[in-house]
């Protein structure tokens, strides 16, 4: 598989391209900090979710989902080599 920063005929310059690296980093760590605090429970979290309208009873469920956001994140996930298998019969050998 190609891993290079080019796309169609086009280079990607090194500020940009880590620039796109630093900000996805930051938006899978705050992922991760939701929902890790979600699943936790601490007090202010419940309060703070209560206040945003939600109910106690979702802030579990939330929390999953958060957290499950991250599973695409990672280049070659269970999730990822499942999809391409689905959509192109490819075996694991060739993705």
């Amino acid at each position: 598989m190609n891993t290079s920063p080019v796309k169609s005929g086009r280079t990607i310059s090194k500020i940009h391209l880590w620039s796109g690296r630093v900000l996805s980093g930051l938006a899978v760590v705050f992922f991760l900090v939701d929902g890790v605090m979600k699943l936790w429970k601490p007090a202010v979290v419940v309060a703070a979710t209560r206040q945003l309208g939600y109910p106690e009873s979702h802030i579990v469920g939330i929390g999953v989902l958060l957290t499950c956001t991250l599973l695409p994140n990672k280049r070659k996930s269970v999730i990822h080599v499942i999809t391409i298998q689905w959509k192109t019969n490819a075996t694991p050998e060739q993705i």
